[in-house]
C-alpha cells in the first residue's frame, strides 16, 4: 500500500478475480467490497436476496440489464441499479413481457426469478 498526495494504491501480486471466477466464494465478495470500502466506491449494483452475475450496458437512453444465474439452483434476487434520475420502462427481452421497474432514492430496482443456470435480460427505457 501507498499513498501519495491524496491518493492512495494499493497492489496485490496475483490474479484476485480468477478465485472468485472458479468457485464464486462468499470470502472473495466480502474480500472485494472491503476493497471498494477502503477505495471509496460505491458500487453501481446492489442485489439482494440471491447472488447472481449482473452486468449492465448503457445505448443512449436505453439501459441493457443482464443477470447470470450461475447456479443449479433457482434464484429470486432483488437488483438495484444507481442510474440517472428518471422513471424507465422495463421489457423482458427474451418474453417480450413487462418488467415492474421501481424508482426508489436514486435507484432503479427490479425483481426476478432466474432459473438454474440461465440469464435474465432486460431493457430498461425512458417513459
Amino acid at each position: 500500500m501507498s499513498s501519495y498526495g491524496q491518493g492512495r494504491t494499493l497492489m496485490l501480486g496475483s490474479y484476485v478475480g480468477a478465485a472468485y471466477e472458479s468457485r464464486r466464494d462468499p470470502v472473495t465478495v466480502r474480500f472485494y467490497n472491503a476493497l471498494l470500502d477502503w477505495a471509496g466506491v460505491e458500487s453501481p449494483v446492489r442485489v439482494t436476496g440471491a447472488d447472481p452475475e449482473v452486468r449492465y450496458l448503457e445505448s443512449g437512453d436505453d439501459v441493457l440489464v443482464f443477470a447470470f444465474n450461475h447456479s443449479q439452483q433457482p434464484m429470486q434476487p432483488s437488483i438495484a441499479l444507481r442510474l440517472k434520475g428518471r422513471s424507465y420502462r422495463g421489457v423482458n427481452l427474451v418474453t417480450g413481457k413487462p418488467v415492474a421497474v421501481v424508482i426508489d432514492a436514486g435507484s432503479v430496482r427490479l425483481k426476478t426469478s432466474i432459473g438454474p443456470e440461465d440469464v435474465w435480460v432486460v431493457r430498461l427505457s425512458p417513459r
